[in-house]
């Protein structure tokens, strides 16, 4: 069964949900040079193998591409961000060897690519496509930064600056909070949310700049399978109302802050994040394969020429991070999940569950 960490509470993570949208379309995608998943123990990485309940959970699946992560799907297939570009000809790096990339597939909604190699992976990862993510216990794979400075607010430590990168591939736990839409609404596709909740015990995991492409792993029926893939992290916070004293790091609790929304002619507009009793954690996002099946099976398939692309190319919209009417769209269905969400998690209280 999958490592299980009791929580005192869910509703810090729920409550974050609310506050999901408030920087979703100024997220940049997390296409840096690459560097690891964050967590809550020190030194804030693990980069050894995960063992025990978490044996074989995506680890050795974890290629290097680019400045990002791929994860091999089929013997001659594998997924990573679509925004972490390249071209044929290019290598994804995965244990002592290179495997040439021929020829991408990119999902028409979605921050997706599947790569077509020339060579064959001794082992990949199966898929989740069967839905029913929400609530589920997952391991987050990536290539970010290091734990850097601690960041403080009002007094409090609430989390981490990203330290240095270094390319080294670290792991991670947390839970599917929610699914929401995408940057691009009804248009895009859906998101797997995680919160840096601090009541999630040691391993519990955010991303951090260079962990795109990282896998995202649930166990089902005693086989670990690929359920997301790791797209971009709440971003633009800042201390002041004018969006100076800008704050980028792993934060379990964002109270006190101003985050960034778009405002006119691809402005940003800060608003504070109110101090309310409980801790606001910093949100992560995965796109959610289940939502793209028809994709992935189309091009497992060897049905994947109309999805055939380049994957620099621009005007999808995953892209369009500014537009006013993705972030409408956004905001009202991000608060009926939120308040859904709630509910949820007062029952459970109510009940006697305490979370994890």
């Amino acid at each position: 069964m999958p490592q299980v960490v009791a929580r005192p509470s869910r509703r810090a993570a729920l409550s974050a949900v609310v506050w999901l949208v408030a920087s979703l379309l100024a997220i940049p995608p997390l296409a840096a040079p690459a560097g690891a998943i964050l967590t809550l123990k020190a030194p804030g990485r693990n980069t050894t193998p995960p063992s025990g309940d978490l044996a074989g959970s995506g680890w050795d699946l974890q290629g290097k591409w680019g400045a990002g992560v791929g994860t091999p799907i089929a013997p001659r297939y594998f997924v990573t961000a679509r925004h972490l570009g390249g071209r044929a000809g290019d290598t994804l790096e995965l244990g002592g060897r290179s495997y040439t990339a021929q020829r991408a597939y990119c999902s028409r909604k979605a921050d997706l690519c599947v790569w077509r190699v020339q060579e064959t992976f001794p082992a990949f990862a199966p898929l989740h496509l069967s839905g029913g993510e929400v609530g589920r216990d997952v391991v987050l794979f990536g290539r970010g930064t290091a734990r850097g400075r601690p960041i403080t607010q009002g007094g409090r430590v609430c989390g981490w600056e990203w330290g240095p990168s270094d390319g080294a591939l670290s792991w991670g736990t947390n839970r599917v909070e929610a699914i929401l839409p995408g940057p691009g609404g009804a248009a895009g596709g859906r998101l797997l949310a995680f919160a840096f909740d601090r009541g999630g015990g040691e391993n519990e995991a955010c991303v951090s700049t260079g962990d795109s492409g990282g896998g995202v792993f649930l166990r089902e029926g005693g086989q670990w399978r690929l359920v997301g893939v790791i797209q971009s992290v709440m971003s633009h916070l800042a201390r002041h109302a004018d969006g100076s004293g800008p704050v980028t790091g792993a934060l379990f609790d964002t109270r006190g802050f101003f985050v960034a929304q778009p405002g006119k002619n691809g402005s940003r507009v800060y608003q504070k994040i109110p101090e309310v009793p409980r801790p606001q954690p910093m949100v992560a996002f995965a796109a959610c394969l289940s939502d793209d099946a028809e994709f992935l099976r189309a091009v497992l398939d060897g049905r994947g020429d109309a999805y055939a692309c380049m994957p620099g190319e621009k005007g999808r919209p995953w892209l369009r991070w500014l537009a006013a009417a993705a972030a409408l769209a956004c905001v009202v269905l991000t608060a009926a999940v939120a308040a859904a969400l709630n509910r949820r998690g007062a029952d459970r209280l109510n009940d006697g569950d305490s979370g994890r």
